[in-house]
């Protein structure tokens, strides 16, 4: 059997220690940060994902000289065997194999290679930067990142902010919890109940090959009435508190030009984006990068937002673009946000911006922070905390939860091409109403029995 290498071999193996600081006195989280070793451990992360050392930083052949696994067979009649296979035979391979494990070291398949472990680097990197951006809190490890805690609310903040990125698949975090718990058992050694919740945690975040994960499913189900109405609402409530906020401003003598400020205006266009993504939720990228442009008005005066087809996940330039269609009450909402709020938002010298939502971070950007800003109002006045991503889901919930007989319509609202995977994404919700409909058929009929 060939020997691995030396397990310390260069920085190119390097990767995060138990210990390893994960974070500077920065923000920002530079490659330099993750490729030092531990000062405390001697161990590193990449040589035990390569199978070239335990966690404990025992070697390859420290184990085999302990486990004395290359012994000679005793039995010389065996031994003769043992030549003729040209091996171990398979049983003592077995063993052998058991026991390296058993002694924390990574076996065959279940090591990763050096382009594995980078992708795994970005995955522990994805994590931190996330639960930083969400919560402030600062990872300062691995093994601290492994915390069921912890990673709960890092794989939480990561869902929220997916849909930033058009490129990350719907299984991105479970595919990563699925990787923590790798490091988290293999390399850190957590077991019993930490171990159980980080299993039950990648079941919520795990999809089905079509379909929506346990977490937003129950996520869904939280949306009662009173909410449906609140959240269909809100655009009305968010410019209730504008104008109630005008008026106090007016009441104490500011003047025309200052009394609508940043805040109010950012208000107005969360009240429009929220809108527009509950009339056909696009992704969260399309909404970010509408530009004025991109606004129809037809006889009427009502507005359609037109998004070029190749700027659409799923769609090329041979198909339809997608057509937003604006009722009478957005179309004004957005025609006031125009006119009168939009300009508030634009920085010195940005008056050219082409976006519906400018940025502030530079010339001719969009507002990058939308989504979140979208997720923290339906939050604080519904009472939900959802992702961008979950508007459509949404949307699609509260139509068939009214009358499940719309799921062809549900396909073309959503885009979905073939009416297969509308009801994969609906199955739960379609059983549910199932049963709905039959208690309600079991009281009626008991009703009508007494009467």
């Amino acid at each position: 059997m060939r020997r691995p290498g030396p397990p310390f071999c260069g920085v190119r193996t390097h990767f995060l220690g138990p210990r390893t600081r994960l974070v500077g006195t920065k923000v920002a989280f530079s490659r330099s940060q993750v490729v030092l070793s531990s000062e405390r451990s001697p161990t590193w992360l990449a040589p035990w994902a390569r199978g070239w050392c335990a966690a404990d930083g025992s070697t390859y052949q420290d184990i085999l000289v302990k486990l004395d696994i290359d012994a000679k067979l005793v039995d010389p009649e065996k031994a003769k065997l043992a030549a003729f296979l040209g091996a171990a035979p398979r049983h003592q391979k077995d063993e052998r194999e058991a026991r390296l494990r058993d002694r924390g070291l990574l076996i065959g398949r279940q090591r990763w290679g050096e382009g594995t472990i980078a992708v795994r680097r970005g995955y522990v990197l994805s994590l931190a930067k996330a639960l930083h951006a969400r919560t402030g809190y600062r990872v300062t490890s691995v093994a601290e990142l492994v915390d069921p805690m912890v990673l709960e609310a890092a794989a939480t903040a990561l869902d929220e902010s997916r849909d930033e990125q058009d490129d990350l698949p719907s299984g991105y975090v479970a595919s990563i919890l699925k990787a923590s718990k790798k490091l988290s058992v293999g390399y850190c050694g957590i077991s019993g109940d930490a171990e159980v919740k980080i299993k039950s945690l990648i079941q919520q975040f795990d999809v089905d090959r079509d379909g929506i994960c346990e977490r937003n499913m129950r996520k869904l189900r939280q949306f009662t009435e009173p909410r449906i109405t609140s959240f269909i609402d809100l655009p009305a409530l968010l410019i209730t508190e504008v104008n109630n906020e005008i008026a106090r401003s007016q009441a104490r003598g500011v003047g025309r030009e200052k009394v609508v400020n940043q805040e109010l205006a950012r208000k107005v266009g969360v009240a429009v984006a929220h809108d527009i993504m509950l009339t056909r939720p696009p992704r969260i990228s399309n909404l970010r990068h509408i530009r004025l442009d991109d606004i129809r008005y037809d006889g009427e005066g009502r507005a359609t937002i037109v998004i070029g087809a190749a700027a659409v996940k799923g769609r090329d330039e041979s198909d339809h673009d997608l057509h937003i269609p604006l009722g009478v009450q957005p179309t004004q909402l957005l025609q006031a946000y125009v006119d009168r709020f939009r300009p508030k938002l634009l920085a010195a010298g940005d008056r050219a911006n082409p976006y519906l939502f400018p940025g502030r971070q530079g010339r001719g950007k969009p507002f990058s922070n939308l989504g979140s800003a979208l997720v923290d109002v339906v939050h604080e006045h519904v009472g939900v905390r959802i992702h961008p991503h979950l508007y459509r889901h949404l949307v699609g919930w509260i139509w068939l939860k009214d009358d499940p007989d719309k799921l062809p319509s549900v396909q073309r609202l959503l885009g979905h091409k073939r009416l297969e995977t509308t009801v994969e994404f609906y199955a739960a919700l379609d059983e549910e109403l199932a049963i709905q409909k039959w208690v309600e058929y079991v009281a009626e009929r008991r009703e009508r029995k007494a009467a």
